[in-house]
This record gives structure tokens, C-alpha cells and sequence, in this order.
């Protein structure tokens, strides 16, 4: 039996939050944000195949299993599943250190 294989599409937005996070790292140290970029990137990568493994937000503030999110490290990829164009949007990239706390756990 094969997978389906989505299209990651990434919003400029997200690639923006992405630029922020290097940029902040490779203040710290550059081969660590490189590092970084390119976990993220083979994270993003990963959503082709089986997004559904991630959960949903399930909170009363957002639509109701709209959004998915994939934690790695300190961050998330912040996603949507377009199952009929078979396209996966990514439309944020969080650092889940500030103030996102509320999206991930409940009060």
C-alpha cells in the first residue's frame, strides 16, 4: 500500500519567522542556527508523508481541528491539511518559549 504524498507549501510569513529565528541564533552561534535551518527544513520536509500523525489544536479559540503542529526542539511548525488539493500549508513557525503556551497546553 502507498502513501500519499502532499505539497508542503510554506507562507511567506512562516519563512519570515523562520529568517527571525537564524538571525537570533547565529547571534549566539552561526553553526548552530544552520543547524537549526536545516532541522526545520527537513521537518517541513516530513509533512509530505503522514501529517496526520501530528496533533490538532483543539481549543475553543481556534476552528475546531483546522490547524496541526509539529513540535521539534523549542519550536512548531503551525500547519494546515488541504486533503482535496492534497497541499499541507504551513503557516507558522513558533518558538514555543515565548508566549505560545496557551495554544500548546490547556488552563
Amino acid at each position: 500500500m502507498s502513501r500519499r504524498k502532499y505539497n508542503v507549501i510554506v507562507a511567506p510569513e512562516a519563512l519570515a519567522m523562520l529568517s527571525e529565528h537564524v538571525g537570533f541564533l547565529a547571534n549566539v552561534s552561526v553553526k548552530a542556527a544552520k543547524q537549526f535551518q536545516t532541522d526545520c527544513f527537513k521537518k517541513i520536509k516530513s509533512l509530505e508523508e503522514m501529517p496526520y500523525r501530528c496533533p490538532s489544536f483543539d481549543k475553543v479559540n481556534l476552528p475546531y481541528q483546522k490547524y496541526r503542529y509539529l513540535l521539534f526542539s523549542n519550536y512548531a511548525l503551525v500547519f494546515v491539511i488541504d486533503e482535496e488539493n492534497g497541499n499541507i500549508y504551513v503557516d507558522y513557525i513558533l518558538d514555543t518559549r515565548k508566549d505560545y503556551g496557551w495554544l500548546f497546553h490547556e488552563n
